[in-house]
C-alpha cells in the first residue's frame, strides 16, 4: 500500500513538469511569464513547493501552513512576494521560488 501511494505521488509530481519546464530561467522573466500563463506559472510554483515539501523534514527550508496545499492561494502569494522584491529578478527561477516560499512560510525554531 505504501509503495502504491509513493508511486502515485511520484506520477502526480511529473504532471506539472511539462509546463514548468517551459518557465523562463530567471525570476524577472518568470514574473512576466506568470502574467501571460497563469496555469504554467502555478504549475512551476506547485512543482517547486512539492519538491521542497518532500525534503522539508530533512532541511527545514520552509514550514508551510494548510493554505500552501492550495496552489490557487500559494501561487499568487509567491508571485506577489517576488514582485515586491525586484532585487531578486536575476535569480534562477527555482532558487527565487524557493526563497519566496521560505520567506512566506518560515520555520519557527
Amino acid at each position: 500500500m505504501r509503495k502504491a501511494l509513493v508511486g502515485c505521488l511520484l506520477a502526480l509530481s511529473v504532471l506539472p513538469a511539462r509546463a514548468a519546464d517551459e518557465a523562463p530561467p530567471q525570476i524577472g522573466t518568470f514574473l512576466s511569464y506568470c502574467k501571460s500563463d497563469s496555469k504554467g506559472c502555478a504549475d512551476k510554483i506547485s512543482g517547486i513547493s512539492f519538491a521542497m515539501l518532500v525534503t522539508s523534514p530533512i532541511d527545514h527550508k520552509w514550514c508551510p501552513t494548510k493554505e500552501a496545499d492550495d496552489v490557487d492561494v500559494l501561487a499568487p502569494k509567491v508571485v506577489q512576494w517576488l514582485t515586491a522584491h525586484p532585487e531578486k529578478n536575476d535569480m534562477k527561477t527555482n532558487d527565487g521560488i524557493q526563497l519566496a516560499l521560505s520567506q512566506l512560510y518560515p520555520c519557527k525554531h
